[in-house]
């Protein structure tokens, strides 16, 4: 099914799969920023994923706080982790997602 053809809803569940398959591939936190860059032109719907996704308790968000450093300001970053469940759902169907 190409993209034109696909629903809005089938766009956002691919859209959270590309997500939560990049989270659990990579074991390290995310910013949100990163994901979307990671996502290419298309990650202009990073967010509204990620959200689904921690809506339905596959991911958890957290903010953190970033200190000055020479090149960048202080200021709060929002990182994302796949649950231990969404992992675990990844190990029972053999991986990746």
């Amino acid at each position: 099914m190409s993209h034109d053809e696909q629903t809005s809803g089938e766009r956002m569940d691919q859209h959270e799969r590309h997500v939560l398959l990049a989270l659990i591939q990579d074991p390290f936190p995310w910013t949100i920023a990163e994901l979307a860059r990671d996502m290419g032109k298309e990650g202009r719907w990073t967010e509204d994923a990620v959200a689904a996704l921690d809506a339905a308790g596959l991911v958890h968000r957290f903010v953190v706080l970033r200190p000055a450093g020479e090149d960048q300001r202080e200021g709060r970053v929002e990182v994302v982790i796949p649950t231990r469940a969404a992992r675990r759902l990844d190990e029972l169907q053999g991986g990746p997602l």
